[in-house]
């Protein structure tokens, strides 16, 4: 069955320009932990299948080798492919070939976002950086984002990281955030993502 059948207008899923799938708070209950069986995939695959113009794309907490699920097969086969201009992920692991269908998609993604809550898991990002090369010639941004107590802090640890390895440090970005605590005293990461998100899609 067609996700999309054919309307006598535009459909109003081809208006849509900006999607966030997962939770929306790291306080708030929610079935969507890291590589919950609550996922929505065929859902979340049909959305897909008709935001033809979407240009940007955030996903929070999906599980590893899980993509090929959304994207019927993978990244180049999305509808919105042609259109999509930035992804972002906070906490979501991508295997090396999930990473480098992104940043050589041809003329297409602009930049690609991997955000961590902490420094811990950051590094797993920089060990993908080999993909950032001359392949990916529509690529011009490639951000390591990372949450910390502090911006500062948060900075200091991926410059640290940085160190070890060897990446095209003019496409790859490092920034550092300050993390959002809610008024418990716990840390919110997802709130904090949001906020940040809501500011960077260009709507």
């Amino acid at each position: 069955m067609d996700p999309c059948p054919a309307l006598s207008g535009p459909s109003p899923a081809s208006f849509v320009r900006a999607l966030w799938f997962g939770p929306l708070s790291s306080s708030q209950p929610n079935d969507l932990d890291y590589d919950s069986p609550a996922w929505p995939i065929t859902l979340i695959h049909q959305i897909l299948a008709c935001t033809i113009n979407l240009t940007s794309l955030a996903v929070v907490l999906l599980g590893q080798r899980t993509w090929h699920r959304l994207a019927g097969i993978d990244y180049p086969h999305l509808s919105c492919a042609p259109a999509l201009r930035t992804v972002t992920s906070l906490d979501t692991f991508m295997v090396d070939a999930e990473v480098r269908a992104l940043v050589h998609a041809p003329s297409t993604v602009r930049a690609v976002r991997r955000v961590y809550s902490n420094v811990s898991p950051a590094e797993l990002a920089f060990a993908q950086l080999a993909c950032v090369d001359d392949a990916a010639p529509a690529l011009e941004r490639f951000e390591i984002v990372c949450y910390a107590a502090t911006a500062t802090g948060a900075r200091a640890s991926l410059d640290a990281i940085a160190e070890g390895w060897e990446f095209d440090r003019e496409r790859v970005v490092l920034v550092g955030k300050e993390q959002v605590v809610d008024s418990d005293g716990r840390t919110n990461s997802v709130a904090a993502f949001h906020a940040d998100w809501l500011g960077y899609v260009p709507l």
